[in-house]
């Protein structure tokens, strides 16, 4: 598990997956972006987070990636303050496509 993401890529098949989880735990903002690189499908997701390790996760209310469309990118930013991790659960509306994920903490300490 990792705090930062560098343009990195992943799979999206047709069922929601929790695609990526990030470590948070010294971070008090995580910002990035979600790209949906297929050209017909769209991408839908939502963030779910970890109090403590090992917790099952819980949906959080940010709603930055109800909808991706093809091509297009969207920006989040999610305050991690009581958070553990966060977990990227997305869903292809096709067969499946790839994203890329790029995230940064802002390396403030709680």
């Amino acid at each position: 598990m990792t705090t930062e993401l560098v343009r990195q890529t992943f799979s999206v098949p047709p069922s929601p997956t929790e695609v990526v989880e990030i470590s948070t735990r010294d971070t008090r903002l995580l910002a990035g972006t979600v790209t949906n690189l297929d050209g017909v499908q769209t991408v839908t997701g939502e963030v779910m987070a970890r109090t403590w390790p090992g917790d099952d996760p819980g949906v959080t209310g940010y709603s930055e990636l109800a909808a991706i469309a093809p091509g297009e990118t969207k920006p989040f930013a999610i305050d991690c303050a009581t958070f553990d991790s966060v977990i990227f659960r997305l869903t292809a509306s096709g067969a499946g496509c790839d994203v890329r994920i790029s995230a940064r903490p802002d390396r403030g300490r709680r």
